[in-house]
């Protein structure tokens, strides 16, 4: 199995880069007004893991988040339904 380089994606707007550049030039600028080159600024290029390990950390927040929610909704559906049966 032959292994593909990682891809990087610019620090600022997300897109793929090709090199030390995006991949498309012309949709960063006119979608981000971003002219990254990894050559000149601060911020390193990201490579795939991290986005998709920051990406699913967000993930886990968002689960816990809505099972937090759905526990909410759960409690208040079974005290309205004691209260509808003793009335």
């Amino acid at each position: 199995m032959c292994t593909q380089p990682e891809k990087q994606f610019c620090p600022h707007c997300g897109l793929e880069l090709s090199g030390n550049i995006h991949a498309n030039t012309l949709e960063a600028w006119n979608r981000f007004n971003c002219e990254y080159d990894s050559t000149i600024d601060l911020y390193p290029p990201l490579s795939e893991t991290v986005i998709n390990t920051q990406r699913l950390a967000q993930l886990y927040q968002q689960k816990a988040s809505l099972l937090a929610h759905i526990e909410r909704l759960e409690t208040r559906n079974q005290t309205l339904a004691y209260q509808k049966e003793t009335l």
